[in-house]
C-alpha cells in the first residue's frame, strides 16, 4: 500500500464514530466533522507530525550554541510544512560557521527535532548544498 498520509478507520459490528463534537481527535487523524458508520479513508492527511523545529547538524563545524552549550547545529527552522510537501529553503544571508578540522573526506548531516530525536523522512531524498571557503 502506498503512503498517502491519510488514515483508515475500520468500523465493525454496526458501530459509529461521531466526529461532529469539538473535543474529538478528528483533525489529528484527518477527518472532517461527520459521523462515520463504515470503514473509510480520512478526508485529509493526518496531522500526527508533532515536530515543531528541525535542526540540521553537521559533523565538521563548530561555533554554534544551543541552550548555552557548544553545538554542531548548522541551521534550524520551524516546521510549517504539510506532510508530504517538499521542504525547500534558501538561507539568506548565508550563515558562516567555523570548520572543526582542516582536512576531511566526508561530511555527515543529521536532522533532529526539538527533542533531539532523529527525523524520519520516510525514505525521501534530501539534498543539501553548502559552500566551503578558506579564511
Amino acid at each position: 500500500m502506498t503512503s498517502t498520509g491519510k488514515s483508515y478507520l475500520t468500523i465493525k459490528n454496526n458501530y459509529k464514530v461521531d466526529f461532529t463534537k469539538n473535543d474529538t481527535f478528528k483533525k489529528l487523524i484527518g477527518f472532517e466533522s461527520k459521523i462515520v458508520s463504515e470503514t473509510t479513508k480520512s478526508d485529509n492527511m493526518c496531522s500526527l507530525l508533532s515536530t515543531q523545529k528541525i535542526y540540521i547538524y553537521c559533523d565538521i563545524i563548530q561555533g554554534s550554541n544551543f541552550n548555552g552549550k557548544g553545538s554542531k547545529i548548522l541551521y534550524s527552522f520551524g516546521n510549517s510544512f504539510k506532510y508530504g510537501s517538499v521542504i525547500s529553503l534558501n538561507i539568506h544571508p548565508r550563515q558562516e560557521k567555523l570548520l572543526n578540522k582542516k582536512c576531511f573526506n566526508s561530511i555527515t548531516f543529521n536532522f533532529k527535532d526539538e527533542n533531539n530525536k532523529p527525523i524520519n523522512f520516510q525514505g525521501e531524498s534530501v539534498a543539501i548544498n553548502i559552500e566551503i571557503k578558506s579564511a
